[in-house]
Formats: C-alpha cells, structure tokens, sequence
C-alpha cells in the first residue's frame, strides 16, 4: 500500500480559521457583552485582535487576546481568537481550554468545532475529534470540510476505507472542485482495487489544480502507481512530474525510483531512494530496498552497509514498516 502520510495532512491541510466567527458577539439578550477598557473602546481592541489574526501575528494575538479574557470574561470571541493563536503556535492543549471556554459561553460556530476538532486530533483523542467534527456538520451542513477531515482519519487511524470513501463523495458533492477531497477519493478507489475509477479521480484532481493554478503533486504520483504494470514510458513521465512539484515528499522520489527499477535504470533508482533515506531518515524499508538494488549491481560493500542501517532501524524503530 502506497503511503500518504495522512497525519500530517490531516494537521496541516487547509483549515483557514482565522476569523470565521464574526466579531460583535450578542449575547442571548441581543447586547454586546462588553465594557468599554479605556478611551480606545472595547470595539477597537476586538478589532486590533482580528488583524493580529488576519496577519498571523499569533504572539501578539495571544497576548492581547489573553487581557482580553479578562476583562470581557462573558465575550466568547477573545477566548476563540487565544485558541486559534494557541493552535498556530502548536500549544494544542492550551488551546483546547481557551476554545472550550469560548463554547461554553455560547459560541457553537462550525469554525469553532472545527477548530477544537483540530486541537484534540493533535493530542490524539480521536474520539473527541470525531465528535467535534459532526458538531461542525450540524452548525454548517454545507461545509465540506469536516467531511474531508473525518475522510482523511478514517483511512489514517481507522482504516476504514469504506467509510472513508463516503465522507470523500459527501465532501465532493459541497465542493466539486476540491482538488485533495478529489485526489484522496481516487486514493481510496485505487486501495479497493476500483482502478478506473481511481484513474478518473487522479486525472480529475491534477485538471482542478492546473485550473487553479496550484502545485500539487500527489494524483501524479498516484497515476504513476496506476500505470506502473501497464503503460511504464507513462508512468515515469508522472513520476518525473510528481517529483518536479513535490520534491520534499519521499513518496514521489520512491514512485520514480520503482519506475526507474522496471526501466533498468537501476543507478537512477538508487539515487531516487537515497533522495527517500534523506527526506525520512527513520523509514527502515527504503535502505533495505537500497541494499537489494546494490546486490543487483553487484557492489556488496554499500549493500551490506545500507543492510546494517536497515537493521538498526528496525531495532531502534520497531513500528517501522
């Protein structure tokens, strides 16, 4: 099976939150629960913090957010925005308090689900995650994301392909020009072995990211995958291509290396997989399959010491795949 890190994007994959809930917070009465802090205004200070925000100034965000808190303790918005500047300052639990207290006051946006979805998938309580995930549905019903996200965990840490697949088509069906919801579709499909299916997946996702003018490399790769036993001259013009736009992703020298292997081009694959040990230095497998490559050229030297770090890995790693 075909690695695709799905942690990571699950972590860092488009989550635009910085300030979806709008400030100017009513509270049930239908009055701005603030007071004013001095001659600048309550108002001003709200709108110093949503610029902080915008501009991704996440210290100053939190410190001003945290004087806030203080002195607008029934305002739900200056807890949102510390949580939000927490987040991006990787200080999830931190954030998961500020974020908690912000809903208790009232505030239950599909922007704060999200976000506190976020937060508990970072300290792995997956259960909370998928929780605030369906909470960010019933705010929103149209947001496609909490679709995505709940698709990405499900092949990531449930392994439910299936499952995966249909949370995939409910967010396609809310954003059908969603590149990623469109490539991971395609990824699942492959999995299950529905390889026309994925084809058309992978070639619909590379046509939406040249449309929108983005680098995006992985439904490259995956069409170099898919091609690999039935048309090589193709798959390694994707493989080649995947490596030209995601050359920090292991996975995209490893297609090419594979490629280059079916080709002969048995010094190229090796260079390839190098390229892999570099990126992901933990990752066992990539020396073992440097070793055997080495053994076919004949030079027993690097193979036997490419086999002795793949040993140690192993031992040091013992999830390693």
């Amino acid at each position: 099976m075909r690695s695709i890190g799905l942690p990571v994007a699950i972590l860092s994959g488009g989550l635009l939150l910085f300030c979806s809930v709008a400030f100017g917070y009513a509270d049930q009465k239908g009055t701005l629960a603030l007071q004013p802090l001095d001659s600048i205004g309550a108002s001003n200070y709200l709108g110093r913090l949503q610029q902080l925000l915008l501009n991704s100034r996440w210290a100053e965000a939190e410190k001003l957010a945290e004087v806030l808190t203080k002195d607008l303790p029934r305002n739900p918005e200056p807890f949102y925005a510390l949580g939000l500047a927490r987040w991006r300052m990787n200080h999830p639990i931190k954030a998961i308090i500020a974020l908690r207290s912000a809903e208790k006051l009232g505030l239950g946006t599909d922007s704060l689900h999200k976000l506190l979805g976020m937060a508990y998938y970072r300290v792995h309580q997956y259960g909370l995650f998928e929780l605030e995930m369906n909470r960010a549905i019933g705010a929103n019903p149209q947001d496609y994301e909490p679709y995505y996200f709940l698709a990405l965990h499900y092949i990531s840490d449930v392994g439910d392909l299936g499952t995966a697949l249909k949370l995939l088509n409910e967010a396609i069906a809310r954003k059908p020009d969603d590149m990623k919801s469109v490539y991971y579709r395609g990824w699942c499909e492959e999995m299950m072995n529905l390889r026309s299916d994925a084809q058309a997946d992978y070639e619909r996702a590379i046509a939406l990211a040249k449309t929108s003018h983005q680098r995006f490399s992985l439904p490259y790769q995956g069409m170099a995958d898919l091609l690999l036993r039935s048309n090589l001259a193709q798959a390694a013009q994707y493989a080649k291509q995947a490596v030209q736009l995601g050359p920090q992703l292991d996975s995209n020298h490893f297609i090419l290396s594979k490629v280059e292997e079916r080709q002969g081009k048995l010094s190229e694959a090796v260079a390839q997989l190098q390229q892999c040990a570099r990126l992901n230095p933990t990752k066992a497998s990539y020396h073992y399959m440097l070793f055997r490559l080495y053994l076919q050229m004949g030079k027993k030297e690097p193979a036997q010491s490419e086999l002795k770090l793949f040993n140690t890995l192993v031992a040091t790693y013992s999830d390693e795949q």
